[in-house]
């Protein structure tokens, strides 16, 4: 059985941190393991991290591999979710860079 089909944002960008992430404008607190959808019920990937104010958070969204080709087409558009469907999540927060640290 499907659970509620619920807005809860928008697709923003690719992160700078990486490119198999992706950053979300939400519109409510999400739990993080949430399946990401897009507007034509694409699985875009799992929400990793909730960050920013409390009021209006973000998100990071661990992308999908087959996503990544249509990443520019989904940019800006709505994303969904399926009450209910949660996956466990195994992610390591990124270092900062330091200050002086040459790559």
């Amino acid at each position: 059985m499907i659970g509620a089909i619920r807005k809860i944002g928008k697709i923003l960008h690719r992160s700078n941190l990486a490119k198999n992430i992706l950053i979300i404008k939400l519109r409510e607190r999400v739990p993080v393991g949430t399946i990401i959808y897009d507007e034509k019920m694409r699985e875009v990937g799992k929400l990793i991290e909730v960050f920013g104010p409390v009021v209006s958070p973000y998100g990071r969204v661990l992308l999908n591999e087959d996503i990544m080709a249509i990443i520019n087409e989904i940019t800006g558009r709505p994303c969904y979710i399926v009450e209910g469907e949660e996956e466990k999540v195994r992610w390591r927060k990124m270092p900062r860079p330091r200050k002086g640290r040459v790559e």
